[in-house]
């Protein structure tokens, strides 16, 4: 079962999914002084590899990129991939959250870029952050910890891309939606906007089940010569 909201003080095990060792060590890395806070207690490089250590380990956090293998040696990286072992990880293990970390192209996401966001939301991703936009390890772990802990967690970049469809957000949950692409916590945003807690959790949960709901009307508005292929 998630930990209680209030319980901060509990060690977030995390599980690492990405196929590139150097980013791996990199993570490793920036996530180190907050040991405190959080233990990553496995890594994959592949999606099989990820699902079998969900089972095993039954980590609080899958910390995962899109882009990766289906097994060891295979060298067809496809976010699909991704996408399919978000689907299987929640379904496998519902108290795991996952948070996807992972590349995006540049221009303002359209055509197959906004697919895979969407496609990753609906999996079960609770949080999506880029790294095209940069992050330091304070941030990288606040955001791990607040995943754990019941909230979601979008990065600028998603956050600024789909507040552009206000035919699917009511305008407080436009300003939610604004507030958490900057870093604002579910505590915070309730006292920036003066509502109960409750309330924000509630425009939450509405944001998500929009955004999924309503996806694939979305992506047929995109006309298909606007697509963009993945960094």
């Amino acid at each position: 079962m998630m930990r209680a909201e209030t319980d901060l003080n509990g060690v977030t095990n995390v599980l690492v999914v990405e196929d590139e060792e150097i980013f791996r060590s990199g993570l490793r890395i920036v996530l180190s002084p907050f040991a405190d806070q959080l233990a990553i207690v496995g890594e994959a490089d592949n999606t099989a590899d990820a699902i079998a250590k969900v089972e095993t380990l039954v980590p609080d956090v899958v910390l995962m990129d899109l882009h990766l293998p289906s097994f060891a040696g295979d060298l067809k990286r496809d976010w699909r991939h991704g996408v399919d072992a978000i689907a299987k990880i929640r379904s496998i293990a519902p108290t795991t959250q996952v948070l996807v970390l992972s590349h995006l192209g540049k221009q303002p996401l359209v055509g197959r870029d906004l697919r895979i966001v969407f496609d990753a939301l609906e999996a079960g991703a609770r949080g999506y952050l880029t790294k095209d936009a940069g992050f330091n390890g304070e941030t990288l772990a606040s955001s791990i910890r607040r995943i754990d802990h019941g909230e979601a967690i979008y990065g600028s970049t998603i956050a600024r891309r789909l507040r552009e469809y206000p035919h699917m957000l009511t305008q407080r949950e436009r300003e939610v939606l604004d507030l958490l692409a900057e870093g604002k916590s579910d505590q915070d945003i309730a006292a920036i906007l003066f509502i109960a807690l409750k309330t924000v959790k509630h425009h939450v949960s509405s944001i998500l089940l929009k955004l999924h709901a309503r996806s694939r009307h979305v992506l047929e508005e995109v006309p298909s010569d606007q697509e963009l292929i993945p960094a």
